[in-house]
């Protein structure tokens, strides 16, 4: 049989553990109402270890501020007459699915330039921008292809229509995590 001195620990564990839900909203309501200066002054949590060596407060450096740099969306160029085609990807907006509009078939010996950007919040980002046949039954034969960096600042790569040049797709490739936005659009070089 359990004693009443049994009982009684049981409840004040019972009583105990009922009370630490509140241990986080009342350090939140402290936390609260202090302002900036008295966050600043607060110490900082123990780790055990002997404490640094600290200057003066009038001393401490401004901690900057941290944001979030991204690169505008590029956005790609008015369709022109004799353009083939085009790929425009969006992050977010369309979760990395892209559009590809194929316009016209690609007369031979025109000269054609892929003309392509992409933006990108992490540094060092690079799309390829890719021209291959989507004539059915073809093995997607590539008849362009080069690097774009992500920095939003156009490029452009040269092609000249060859003989049997059938409809062409254009593509970009590479798509990764932090590409915001890319387009690439295949259009006839004015004369």
């Amino acid at each position: 049989m359990v004693g009443p001195s049994c009982w009684t620990r049981a409840a004040t564990i019972i009583g105990m553990t009922r009370l630490l839900w509140m241990v986080p909203v009342v350090l939140l309501l402290a936390v609260a109402g202090c302002t900036e200066e008295e966050r600043a002054a607060a110490p900082a949590p123990s780790t055990g270890a002997a404490p640094a060596a600290s200057a003066p407060p009038s001393a401490a450096p401004e901690t900057p501020a941290v944001t979030k740099s991204a690169m505008p969306v590029v956005t790609p160029p008015a369709a022109v007459d004799g353009e083939v085609g085009r790929r425009v990807y969006t992050a977010g907006a369309d979760q990395g699915k892209g559009t590809t509009v194929l316009s016209s078939l690609p007369r031979k010996g025109q000269e054609y330039e892929a003309r392509a950007a992409c933006s990108a919040t992490a540094a060092g980002r690079s799309l390829t921008v890719v021209v291959r046949s989507s004539e059915t039954g073809s093995s997607g034969r590539v008849f362009l292809e080069g690097d774009v960096p992500c920095d939003g600042a156009e490029t452009a790569i040269g092609w000249t229509a060859g003989a049997g040049v059938g409809p062409v797709a254009v593509g970009l490739e590479g798509v990764q995590p932090g590409i915001e936005s890319a387009y690439a659009v295949l259009v006839p070089v004015a004369d």
